[in-house]
């Protein structure tokens, strides 16, 4: 059955909130533990993968696996692929958890997080200005958020690059957002260094 064009912005909106939250969480946890931890700060997040892909296998978790389904999951994706979003959300923050200092990674998990959500609820609810399947607003919304929270752990000029950069990456994502963001964002940062 279809979802109404209100439902799916609901859903879409409930999503972004939960993947704001969610990764604004993550991020300052890799702050304050992957100093005492180390590349050991993975392990939660391996775990959390590997859980994800075992939900709806393990019977006892069947009434969280069914919740979430009917209240986060897309409808083209809880037959083909459930928890896509989550599932590409871990496997993107491992680079930047793995490979780049406590700051960089967070600010790149923050341009990540705060820069896709904000740009998919303002686009979604304010967006006017269409470019291909993306507005100019959601855009805007995606550097000026994601460059004010990147602030946190970076200085201006490297925020503000690295939200521009994953501004690009996100309009023409070439592969899941959440991967291809982190992943091309370490990249830049090994490659460049402090941008």
């Amino acid at each position: 059955m279809k979802a109404s064009n209100a439902e799916e912005l609901r859903l879409e909106v409930k999503r972004k909130i939960f993947h704001l939250v969610g990764g604004v969480a993550i991020t300052f946890s890799v702050y304050l533990l992957k100093p005492i931890w180390g590349r050991w700060i993975a392990v939660p997040m391996i775990a959390a993968i590997l859980f994800i892909l075992t939900l709806k296998r393990v019977e006892t978790w069947r009434p969280m696996h069914d919740f979430l389904l009917r209240h986060f999951e897309r409808e083209k994706d809880k037959e083909t692929f459930p928890y896509k979003g989550a599932l590409m959300y871990g496997i993107g923050v491992l680079a930047p958890m793995l490979l780049l200092p406590v700051n960089e990674a967070c600010a790149v998990m923050m341009v990540l997080s705060v820069g896709d959500g904000m740009a998919t609820l303002v686009g979604k609810t304010c967006g006017t200005r269409r470019i291909a399947n993306k507005s100019a607003e959601g855009t805007f919304a995606f550097i000026v958020f994601a460059a004010a929270t990147a602030m946190f752990f970076v200085p201006l000029r490297e925020a503000a690059a690295l939200a521009f950069a994953g501004a690009i990456v996100e309009f023409y994502v070439f592969y899941d957002d959440n991967v291809s963001i982190p992943w091309i964002l370490t990249a830049i940062i090994l490659l460049f260094g402090s941008i």
